[in-house]
C-alpha cells in the first residue's frame, strides 16, 4: 500500500476547501449577473489565500460584492474568463457572472459561462482626452512612450496585451515587440487641420506609407482622417485635431480576426475630448486666468500697458478673448 505524505493531505485538504469555498455556492442561489462600477477592491484576503473582494455599485444603483477566489482559481471552469483582480480599481467599469454564496456574494467560478469582465479608463486632465480598453480578462497593459523626437511631441501611451508583454521581458532571444495601440499627442499651434498636420508630419504620421488616400473620420466630435499604414504590421490610424493639440491614434494587428483589431475600434469609439480646465468649479472660466493667459500670444509697449489691457479684459472690454479661449479648448458651454 502506498504511504501518502503530510504534503499531500496537506494539498488535498487544500483542494477541499477550494471546491467546498466555490461549489457549495451551488446550494445557496442560482446565477447571478451585474453590471456596474467599482467603488471598493480589497484584497488583504489574498495574502492567505481568501478571495479578493470587489464592492460594486451596479446599474440599478444598489451595491453588491464579488468574491473572487485567488486560491486553486486556475481549477474554475471559468477561469479564463476572469479578469486578474489585481488590475482592479475605483471607477473602472465591471461585468461579472457567477453564483452567490451563503454571505450573498457573487462568485464567478463554478460554471464555463461565469466571467468578470474589468474595463478601465485612461485620461490626462492636463491634455483634455479620456479613453475605455479592456483590463481583462486577458487585458493590456499601459506604458509611458517618450520615443518621439518631434519638437511639438508632448505625451504618448502604448498599451500592450499584457500577456504578450510578459513574454516579450521574458525572451532571451531578439525578436520584434506585438502589435500594440498607440496615443500620441503634440502641440498644434498652428492650428493646423488634420489632413495638413498628416502631411507636414510624414514620420510620426507614416502617411507615406499609407496603403490608400486619408479618408474623412470623426473622433470624440472632432474632425479627423484616418488610413491604414503598412509597415511591420498593419497600422489603422486616426489623426484628430482638436484645441490646441493634435491627437494620433494607432492600433496594430496581424490580421483583422484579432482581438486587439476589435480592441482598438472600442477604444476608438470610446475616446473623448474632455475640458482643460478643472479648477472653475461648474464649467465656469476665470476671466483674470484667461486675460493674463492672452499676454502670452500678444505684444505691449510696456508693463503697464499689458496690466490696463488685462484689467479692461476683465471688465469685459475684450470678449474675443473669452471666444478664442473657448473655441481653442473645445469648451462649448462654458460660462464667465
Amino acid at each position: 500500500m502506498k504511504k501518502i505524505t503530510p504534503m499531500v493531505v496537506v494539498l488535498l485538504l487544500l483542494a477541499g476547501g477550494y471546491f467546498i469555498f466555490v461549489n457549495g455556492s451551488q446550494e445557496n442561489g442560482g446565477t447571478v449577473s451585474k453590471s456596474g462600477e467599482i467603488v471598493e477592491v480589497e484584497l488583504d484576503q489574498m495574502a492567505f489565500d481568501g478571495p479578493g473582494i470587489i464592492t460594486v455599485l451596479d446599474n440599478d444603483g444598489a451595491l453588491a460584492t464579488v468574491a473572487v477566489p485567488s486560491m486553486g482559481i486556475q481549477l474554475c471552469p471559468a477561469y479564463a474568463q476572469i479578469a486578474d483582480i489585481q488590475t482592479a480599481a475605483i471607477g473602472d467599469k465591471i461585468q461579472v457572472s457567477g453564483e452567490l454564496d451563503e454571505e450573498g456574494r457573487i462568485v464567478p467560478c463554478a460554471s464555463e459561462g461565469h466571467y468578470l469582465r474589468i474595463t478601465g479608463f485612461m485620461g490626462d486632465a492636463v491634455y483634455g482626452y479620456e479613453f475605455a480598453y479592456r483590463k481583462g480578462p486577458d487585458g493590456y497593459t499601459t506604458l509611458e512612450d517618450n520615443e518621439s523626437t518631434d519638437e511639438d511631441y508632448v505625451t504618448g501611451l502604448t498599451l500592450f496585451n499584457a500577456r504578450e508583454y510578459a513574454a516579450l521581458l521574458e525572451a532571451t532571444d531578439a525578436r520584434e515587440g506585438p502589435p500594440a495601440m498607440h496615443l500620441r499627442v503634440y502641440r498644434n499651434d498652428d492650428k493646423l487641420q488634420a489632413s495638413v498636420w498628416v502631411l507636414r508630419h510624414p514620420l510620426e504620421s507614416n502617411v507615406e506609407l499609407a496603403m490608400s488616400e486619408p479618408e474623412e473620420a470623426v473622433i470624440g466630435g472632432a474632425n479627423a482622417v484616418f488610413y491604414r499604414v503598412d509597415g511591420l504590421y498593419p497600422t489603422d490610424t486616426y489623426v484628430a485635431a482638436h484645441g490646441d493639440h493634435i491627437y494620433v491614434l494607432m492600433g496594430s494587428y496581424l490580421d483583422k480576426e484579432d482581438a486587439i483589431h476589435d480592441d482598438f475600434q472600442n477604444l476608438v469609439s470610446s475616446f473623448t475630448f474632455t475640458p482643460l480646465s478643472y479648477g472653475a468649479p461648474q464649467g465656469k472660466i476665470d476671466p483674470r486666468v484667461v486675460c493674463e493667459g492672452a499676454l502670452a500670444y500678444m505684444t505691449f509697449a510696456s508693463g503697464a500697458e499689458a496690466d490696463e489691457f488685462v484689467e479692461s479684459c476683465v471688465a469685459g472690454e475684450h470678449p474675443e478673448v473669452i471666444d478664442r479661449y473657448i473655441n481653442d479648448r473645445g469648451l462649448d458651454g462654458a460660462a464667465i
